[in-house]
């Protein structure tokens, strides 16, 4: 028994053939690193598409939306865009910026269906007050058609530079 002990406390010292073992793998995992890192590149949206600031206002009969989800669903457009979802979300005045995951600040030039949904609380209301866990359960308060893509009646086109958009007015 002291035999093995003292073998399982050599094969951690240098020389050992468990510490070559070790040395080996890790060499191995660095090595292969970058070469995973630019394999997995090559499928990724971001490789070839660029994001443009993007900026509206939603208004519900004419008054701001505060906390309303804008989301842009391509029309057309290449496989890369098509994998994308532009978003944002409503301050106090119901202004939004978007913003694409993966990408950045804006959105790829294109035209877009614009969804959106509000679950947040009747304009004018201090958002300071408000707690967003409990909005999150509350219905839409939109018209079920601004909520797919299939049958808003919002659009967008989204070109090079900056893009300022017309307010989305709902009901």
């Amino acid at each position: 028994m002291p035999q093995q002990s003292a073998r399982l406390l050599d094969e951690g010292r240098p020389g050992s053939s468990m510490a070559n073992l070790s040395r080996r793998f890790r060499w191995c995992c660095l090595a292969l690193t970058p070469l995973g890192a630019v394999s997995c590149g090559s499928d990724s949206p971001l490789s070839t598409l660029e994001a443009f600031p993007v900026e509206g206002q939603v208004l519900f009969h004419g008054q701001p939306a505060p906390l309303a989800r804008i989301t842009f669903h391509p029309v057309g457009g290449s496989p890369e865009l098509q994998k994308l979802r532009p978003a944002g979300e409503a301050d106090q005045q119901g202004r939004f910026r978007l913003t694409t995951v993966g990408i950045g600040s804006g959105a790829p030039e294109g035209t877009y269906r614009v969804t959106v949904i509000w679950r947040g609380p009747d304009p004018g209301t201090d958002l300071q007050t408000v707690n967003p866990n409990v909005l999150s359960y509350e219905p839409n308060r939109l018209n079920k058609k601004y909520a797919e893509p299939a049958t808003t009646t919002l659009a967008a086109t989204i070109t090079s530079g900056a893009n300022r958009l017309a307010p989305f007015t709902v009901d």
